[in-house]
Formats: C-alpha cells, structure tokens, sequence
C-alpha cells in the first residue's frame, strides 16, 4: 500500500508516512529525498515497521516483483538488496543495509523481517517458478 498514491489520505496513512521518514530520512536504496513508502500488510495497518521509504520508480518496482530486500541470516539487523529483474534498479544488486542505516533507537521500528521475507520468497518463485502463490493454509 502506498500512502502517496492514494488520493485524499486518511490519518493514519499521514502518521505512517511521517514515520517513515523519521526513521529512513530518505530511499533505502538510492538515498534520494523522496515522499513515496510501501507498506506491506493487508488491513490498516499503519505502523512504520510495516514500511519502507523507496523513491517512485523503486517502489512500483519493488511492488512489482523485480527485487527484495533479503534478511542477512548472519546478522539480525542486515538486509541485501537482490535485484531479480529491474535494469534500473541493478546499481543497488547486493548493496548491504545495515542497522546504522535507519535513524531510530528502538529496534521495534525496523522493518519487519518476516514481511521482507515473504515478499523475497514471492519474488524468486516469480522469476524461478514463473509465477507467484500464496500458501494455502
């Protein structure tokens, strides 16, 4: 969900915006001062570890499939971009954001990695598989 595409935001998606950029100051990966976020959780979830802060073009990419942000295993706080597809996005392939990127103290505002890891799973089997699926439960 993306709070920037929507017209006429409530609130809550004004509050999750402001937090976002509180915590990233700015693209996760490019580093530029763009307004644009994604949030990744159904509902109305509108707190700031469900979001990330990506410049337009990133973001309708990620939302696309075209790269992940994989949780490092080594480390708890690490996250490695993975580009499966996006010529605009290869620059950042691999780049490592690590815990000092995010301006907060409390480790409960980063972003989910279970979430991060969800959307890294969909990703490869869209490129591997072809296609993307949702567990059946």
């Amino acid at each position: 969900m993306s709070a920037s595409s929507l017209t006429g935001s409530n609130t809550n998606q004004a509050a999750f915006r402001r937090a976002l950029l509180a915590r990233d100051g700015a693209c996760l990966l490019s580093d530029r001062y763009y307004s644009e976020l994604l949030g990744h959780q159904p509902g109305s979830y509108h707190e700031v570890e469900y979001g990330i802060l990506l410049q337009s073009d990133l973001h309708h990419s990620f939302d696309q499939g075209n790269w992940a942000l994989f949780p490092d295993t080594r480390d708890q706080f690490s996250l490695i971009v993975h580009v499966f597809a996006d010529v605009r996005a290869k620059e950042y392939h691999g780049k490592v954001l690590r815990r000092d990127r995010f301006r907060i103290d409390d480790e409960i505002e980063l972003p989910r990695r279970d979430f991060l890891a969800f959307h890294y799973r969909q990703c490869a089997l869209m490129h591997v598989r072809g296609y993307s699926h949702f567990p059946s439960e």
